[in-house]
């Protein structure tokens, strides 16, 4: 089943899921994806705009709003705020001039607006759902980039984001639009995963410990070590990268640790949730993984916790009540045989040839349909042809 899981399973850096429905830009092919989450049916709604074939990933990340999704180039590419509708089946394109990049865990929304954190550049701006204005709010100057990723905190109006080269936080308030700077505790130099639980706040950093911290202190508090079970799969990475507290428990999701950790809060006891399949070996370097990154995203809903494995591409559904574990193997149904990325193995096809062909079947489908003209399979049939071939 690993083959399969690698070579035929879609891939993507975000999604947003509601309803039972999952919605992301599709890695690899530049098209908008919606899927059912009961019977694991995935159906390419549409293909993004004046997009090269050549550009694998050119709209990453996913917010959605109502009927709308938003989407923001990746580098290298145009720099527009992408909008989809979904009941006009129809994007709008606006200025982005400064290159930001949306993904939904670094989007805020306050009443008309949202607002989208960069959390390489450390920077804050507005979008208005309205009339679709775009603004900058401010941010830090001079940063190039905030390495490592770090981890986005919100309590109430505030959101937190730290600045790993400053060792200080940007302290964003929602409701006056604000901000301002604090200083890391004096005993902590980096941080990646920050979370509110329980009155506290839990950080984790490059080290092997966790730490809990009150905002008024000058220092943290050294709460315990990693298990020595716990290792870097890929060195010189960061053990974690995701985190919250559920039910006095701190769930510690890798970066490039070799397992998912439970840390009880009120006995300080650790659990290591492993997952059949998912183990890693140390200094990975496996074919057709999009990145070494264990877990891309996190996404809590209520009792539910989603997450996509960077190694099997399966999307994950734990309950967190139960823990119990449910699979998703996503397939195609408007694709031939269910195999979206074709199997590299025999060496019998390149991939982009081979995407760039359902791209272009899908985009004269789609045209066929809009005039009316696919009432005859024939005629869909020697379209498509023509299209391919240019004949």
């Amino acid at each position: 089943m690993e083959q399969i899981y690698k070579y035929e399973l879609p891939f993507f850096y975000d999604c947003v899921i509601e309803n039972n429905k999952i919605y992301f830009p599709l890695a690899d092919f530049n098209a908008l994806c919606e899927g059912d989450l009961t019977n694991d049916q995935i159906s390419i709604l549409d293909v993004f705009p004046d997009t090269p074939l050549n550009k694998s990933i050119s709209f990453p990340g996913i917010y959605k709003h109502g009927d709308n999704m938003l989407f923001t180039s990746y580098k290298n590419c145009d720099n527009d705020i992408l909008m989809y509708n979904m009941r006009q089946h129809k994007y709008f394109k606006f200025s982005n001039k400064d290159g930001l990049l949306l993904y939904s865990d670094t989007v805020f929304k306050k009443d008309d607006n949202i607002y989208i954190i960069s959390k390489t550049k450390a920077t804050i701006y507005k979008f208005n759902l309205k009339n679709y204005s775009f603004e900058y709010i401010g941010g830090v100057k001079g940063i190039e980039k905030n390495t490592p990723a770090v981890e986005l905190m919100q309590i109430d109006d505030l959101i937190y984001l730290p600045i790993n080269p400053k060792r200080q936080f940007l302290i964003f308030d929602l409701k006056t639009e604000k901000y301002e700077f604090c200083r890391y505790p004096d005993n902590i130099s980096v941080i990646l995963t920050l979370c509110h639980g329980n009155g506290n706040i839990w950080i984790t950093g490059d080290d092997r410990k966790i730490y809990t911290w009150n905002i008024e202190n000058r220092t943290a508090c050294e709460c315990s070590q990693f298990p020595e079970d716990i290792y870097l799969f890929f060195q010189n990475e960061s053990y974690f990268e995701n985190s919250f507290v559920d039910n006095n428990i701190l769930w510690l999701f890798p970066g490039h640790a070799n397992a998912i950790l439970k840390y009880n809060i009120i006995t300080q006891h650790f659990e290591n949730f492993k997952i059949p399949g998912e183990e890693e070996n140390i200094n990975i370097k496996q074919k057709k993984r999009f990145f070494t990154t264990k877990y891309r995203f996190i996404k809590k809903n209520g009792n539910k916790v989603f997450f996509l494995s960077s190694k099997t591409r399966v999307l994950y559904e734990l309950d967190l009540n139960t823990q119990e574990l449910y699979r998703h193997y996503f397939c195609f149904h408007n694709i031939f045989h269910n195999c979206f990325y074709p199997t590299l193995d025999k060496q019998v096809i390149v991939e982009g040839d081979w995407l760039a062909g359902l791209r272009s079947m899908i985009q004269i489908v789609k045209e066929i349909k809009r005039n009316d003209k696919y009432d005859k399979q024939k005629q869909a049939g020697v379209k498509i042809y023509q299209y391919l071939t240019g004949r």
